[in-house]
């Protein structure tokens, strides 16, 4: 009995606790826990991508993270990623299916681009539903198949036009004999339908109907084969470490009509130079490499000039520089025999101040120097460097019967032509020990030498590169 009493008041005051709940939020604490379990169960278009076929679906879904929306753009770009992904990627063009059987665009590389640009340039697709429990996000989108073909036909043909447009300004710059502008203006007209290059386009142009994307290509090929570039002179000489000026390189037509400011991109594709790396034409045709200072010990080397196609490339248009760079570019080499400077050594080597009659240091550096093919001449004319070796040994100290000496030197280089002072450097300290001063004076003197064969020399070439 006492039992049953219990029971019956724990089971009137959980009413009156219930009842407290409901009169103080207007909704019962059950509704309330109903209501949570259905927020919580997951929709079925996350279990089973709905079918629709007037729709592309795309679904995405992202981890939450505490205190931000980014979850949000993830979902929705994993959704729109779905469906482009379901947007086939029809190649009818002969231009991309002719660079995909050369080898010079991946096939599926070139499917990717085209479904990332679908996808960025996406319109008309509309958010059906989003959920989200306590770890993801998830979003439903639709796009319906009529809207995004009638969207893209629209744009395909503003794509279209501009793309003529840009070619009849192109042929009124042909027609007076801007290439670069022409060029120019055939690559916006590439430009203009990239979205659009794997696929037939059907245009009229110059009065006959042509596949816009091969037909433009073709053009832009054309230009660029009415162009010669070609070397002043096909081999030259020049000499390390000075500049040289006569790498010319000379821009026509096929009519062999000069052009003016015509853009050319320099290269040492053997060798190496301080060189400005561009350079346009002038009324002439010439375009100058402007050379300070040739700095490879190569006896052979090579400059290349070729038209500068590299400030029309965007990072923004992958599959057009790709295309771009299919395009057979004029171009043109200079072979550049590079002799090496003719040198004068003025040399005073001393022990305690006295004038040696064999000098230690100055036949290691003619030797070092002449492995590397460069020319000594015995008095100061028509040489290009003068070489200032000023060493002296002192005496140091003695213990027991060995002597030490100490050497200093003072090693410049200048070049003759501009009377610059090209390098200099001293050592100073370096030790010999032998059984007499004079003897440990050439001691000292030798590894000097050794320090300026495998020190002074390496600096020297490399200050000069």
């Amino acid at each position: 009995m006492k039992t049953k009493q219990i029971v019956k008041i724990l089971i009137i005051n959980l009413g009156i606790l219930l009842l407290m709940n409901s009169c103080g939020t207007g909704t019962s604490t059950i509704i309330e826990e109903e209501t949570v379990i259905s927020k919580t169960k997951m929709p079925n278009w996350i279990i089973q991508t709905p079918k629709d076929n007037d729709c592309y679906i795309g679904i995405g879904s992202a981890p939450k993270k505490e205190g931000s929306t980014e979850h949000i753009q993830t979902a929705t770009n994993s959704a729109l990623n779905m469906i482009a992904g379901k947007i086939k990627v029809n190649i009818s063009s002969d231009v991309i299916s002719s660079l995909i059987e050369k080898g010079e665009i991946i096939e599926e590389e070139f499917r990717s681009k085209i479904r990332a640009k679908t996808q960025m340039d996406l319109e008309g697709y509309e958010l059906v539903d989003s959920f989200e429990d306590g770890l993801n996000f998830y979003v439903y989108y639709k796009l319906s198949k009529q809207k995004y073909t009638s969207i893209k036909t629209e744009k395909k043909n503003e794509a279209i036009q501009l793309a003529l447009d840009n070619h009849l300004t192109a042929k009124v710059n042909l027609a007076k004999k801007n290439y670069e502008d022409a060029i120019k203006y055939y690559i916006k007209s590439l430009e203009a339908i990239e979205p659009f290059l794997s696929e037939s386009l059907e245009a009229n142009a110059d009065g006959e109907k042509v596949y816009l994307g091969n037909y433009l290509y073709k053009k832009l090929q054309n230009v660029f084969s009415d162009i010669n570039i070609k070397a002043e002179n096909k081999n030259i000489n020049g000499k390390l470490g000075q500049p040289l000026n006569n790498a010319i390189f000379l821009v026509t037509n096929k009519n062999g009509k000069f052009i003016e400011n015509f853009p050319l991109a320099f290269s040492f594709i053997r060798g190496k130079a301080d060189f400005i790396p561009s350079g346009k034409s002038d009324r002439n045709g010439k375009n100058k490499v402007s050379i300070s200072k040739m700095i490879s010990t190569k006896d052979l080397q090579t400059v290349e000039a070729k038209y500068d196609i590299s400030h029309h490339l965007n990072s923004n248009s992958i599959i057009l520089n790709k295309l771009l760079m299919t395009l057979t570019i004029p171009s043109d080499r200079i072979t550049i025999n590079v002799m090496k400077p003719i040198i004068y050594i003025d040399s005073k080597e001393t022990i305690s101040g006295k004038k040696i009659d064999i000098p230690r240091i100055e036949p290691v550096l003619k030797g070092k120097l002449s492995e590397l093919e460069f020319e000594f001449i015995e008095l100061p004319f028509d040489n290009d460097w003068v070489i200032k070796i000023e060493a002296n040994a002192r005496e140091g100290s003695q213990i027991s019967s060995l002597f030490t000496s100490f050497a200093d030197l003072t090693f410049s280089v200048t070049d003759v032509s501009t009377g610059n002072e090209i390098y200099k450097t001293t050592l100073n300290g370096i030790k010999g020990v032998d059984l007499n001063f004079e003897k440990a004076g050439y001691k000292a003197l030798e590894n000097i030498a050794q320090k300026v064969k495998e020190e002074v020399i390496p600096k020297l070439l490399g200050n000069i590169q």
